[in-house]
């Protein structure tokens, strides 16, 4: 009488953007799934859920999302509403704005961090686009 068997579609799991190695992504990338970059990516980042940045991957520009892990290589700010991780030989030359942060010991982190405490987080980056102009000012409500 009643249908109570579910469809493949019910069962799919959101699926992940993937940068692959060898990708240039020229421009800013909006993401509301998980993002994992092994390419390149020159602009800014805005992500919903999770952006990972693996060993190979490289990010030149902002990102902004709820969780950020980087591998890889960073020159920009991270605004991460709940948690960055620094791992393995990451480069990170930016500031990090979070509630959580954990860096491993092979990192090489410069810039600075700011931890929790305001209801607003801001952001001026220092980026400039192929026009020479700094990218717009970023800015995250917790």
């Amino acid at each position: 009488m009643f249908n109570t068997k579910k469809t493949e579609e019910s069962k799919a799991l959101p699926a992940a953007t993937i940068i692959a190695t060898g990708t240039i992504l020229n421009g800013n990338l909006n993401s509301e799934n998980d993002l994992r970059i092994d390419g390149k990516v020159l602009g800014n980042v805005y992500c919903s859920h999770k952006v990972i940045v693996g060993a190979m991957g490289l990010v030149q520009g902002n990102i902004e999302a709820q969780h950020a892990d980087v591998l890889g290589t960073l020159l920009g700010n991270v605004v991460a509403t709940d948690s960055i991780v620094l791992r393995g030989r990451a480069v990170v030359n930016g500031d990090l704005h979070t509630n959580s942060l954990q860096i491993e010991a092979e990192v090489r982190f410069n810039g600075n961090c700011h931890m929790g405490g305001s209801s607003q987080i801001e952001i001026e980056s220092t980026i400039r686009l192929p026009n020479g102009q700094p990218a717009a000012e970023l800015a995250l409500a917790n």
